[in-house]
């Protein structure tokens, strides 16, 4: 005995290299030849076979579908609106009649001092710029989805402030992780830090953003946003985290 070979099926007998191999390929050949005999010889046998063969594949498709439809189910229902509910624990300081636009006016990016410039900046004033349409109605808006926006949109992961340096720098640049709640806070403080520094220091208000999915309590600002913004921002982080009921679900976007 020369040892177990394994070779594969429907191998060329001229291939082989030596009169082991072909004894090896004829074999495997004639097995084959019996094996299909014989189940061509069971009519009733190969069909049962068929006709399972064909059932699988069946459930499985069945199987997908009904996957597919759960995940619908799923999606619609965090998307229909419920019945407004008195939040008993946080009561409203401000109603929607009060809320005040933000100032957004857009400075230019040769007036930025060093500290606030960076490569994308341009790209980012410019995106802000596009944010707001004035027919729109007013909207408190977290930076969570501003951010989200902001990402998706421009493809950049936004700035980071360099302590030390006292300097904002490019987020393309990381050399760590940096989740998305902390991006979300460098944005935040870039902005607000920029139009400070122009005099325009922009409000900023305590209370649940205008949003089907973010559902705690954060910084927001007011602002006419664009038609379709806001369902936009929370398509995208719905696609991701389902709904949010705190900041620490946030963090791995």
């Amino acid at each position: 005995m020369l040892g177990i070979k394994k070779i594969c099926s429907h191998q060329d007998v001229a291939s082989a290299e030596n009169e082991y191999e072909e004894w090896a390929c004829r074999g495997n050949a004639a097995a084959d030849h019996v094996a299909e005999k014989d189940i061509h010889s069971f009519p009733v046998m190969l069909k049962t076979w068929l006709q399972l063969q064909q059932d699988i594949s069946h459930i499985h498709i069945l199987r997908n579908h009904v996957h597919k439809t759960l995940i619908q189910v799923g999606r619609q229902a965090v998307r229909a609106p419920t019945a407004t509910t008195v939040d008993k624990q946080h009561v409203e300081r401000i109603t929607q009649e009060e809320v005040a636009e933000a100032n957004l006016a857009i400075p230019k990016v040769e007036d930025l001092p060093a500290k606030y410039s960076f490569p994308h900046a341009a790209e980012l004033l410019n995106w802000i710029a596009q944010l707001t349409d004035p027919s729109e109605p007013v909207k408190c808006i977290s930076w969570f989805q501003m951010n989200i926006l902001y990402e998706h949109q421009t493809g950049h992961t936004g700035v980071r402030h360099v302590t030390k340096r006292k300097v904002w720098v490019d987020g393309m640049h990381d050399t760590k992780a940096v989740d998305f709640v902390r991006r979300t806070k460098y944005l935040s403080s870039w902005i607000q830090g920029v139009w400070s520094h122009f005099g325009r220091p922009l409000k900023l208000l305590h209370l649940r953003p205008h949003s089907c999915v973010v559902q705690f309590w954060t910084q927001c600002i007011a602002l006419k946003l664009r038609s379709g913004l806001v369902q936009m921002a929370d398509d995208i982080l719905q696609e991701a985290q389902g709904k949010v009921n705190s900041v620490r679900s946030l963090r791995n976007l």
